[in-house]
């Protein structure tokens, strides 16, 4: 069995640039207005289940499915 070793090249550290994130901006804009449709759609959904920002967000963060997060605050 033979021991790891250290890689042979090294990669200089990651820096964020304006002109490296305004193309990855570009890419994404034409999905924010269905994003921020659902957002508000199931914001409104929880507001009439009442329920707390905070189960809101736990919510959101845990359950990415969709339709799956209408199914599980409806029933």
């Amino acid at each position: 069995m033979t021991t790891p070793t250290a890689p042979d090249h090294f990669h200089a550290p990651a820096y964020w640039s304006r002109n490296a994130i305004m193309p990855g901006i570009v890419a994404i804009a034409p999905m924010l207005p269905g994003t921020l449709a659902f957002g508000m759609a199931f914001g409104a959904l929880c507001a009439q289940k009442n329920f707390t920002l905070t189960e809101v967000q736990v919510m959101m963060a845990f359950v990415y499915g969709g339709l799956s997060q209408f199914v599980a605050v409806s029933s």
